[in-house]
């Protein structure tokens, strides 16, 4: 059984962006998220929000994974910050309200250190894909 958004991220609304884990698999070190910028979000403007929002749609998708994992060795969601994004392309901004499905992979971790590849698409569009590098708060 998956566990409730909430249960694997440690941010709270309205910056909470994943509206549902769809998927999960530990082996294979994978997950699928919906992901939905709220109509009714302070970052909307204009009718539209931030291109740069997918990144954070990209980093909530692994931090649920990350969640998961530590969940499932009996250890506490901690914050994690992302310290960098390679190879990103961002093709347009998912409007706000349009369902975004994330996708991201753990590539590797060493110690607090974790690297994830990350893609999302919306309509069968591609928005975003890249690799981003997480260092978790240990002293939480």
């Amino acid at each position: 059984m998956i566990p409730a958004v909430q249960d694997l991220l440690p941010h709270r609304p309205p910056m909470v962006l994943v509206e549902e884990v769809v998927h999960l698999d530990e082996a294979a070190g994978t997950v699928r998220c919906l992901c939905r910028l709220p109509l009714d979000s302070g970052l909307v403007t204009g009718g539209s929000g931030p291109r740069m929002i997918v990144i954070e749609m990209l980093a909530q998708s692994a931090a649920c994974l990350k969640g998961w994992t530590e969940l499932r060795r009996g250890n506490p969601v901690r914050p994690a910050y992302l310290v960098r994004v390679d190879d990103l392309g961002i093709g347009r901004a998912p409007d706000p309200g349009e369902a975004v499905v994330v996708e991201a992979r753990e590539a590797r971790g060493v110690a607090d250190y974790f690297i994830y590849e990350a893609r999302a698409e919306a309509g069968g569009e591609v928005l975003a894909s890249g690799t981003l590098r997480f260092m978790v708060d240990r002293t939480t």
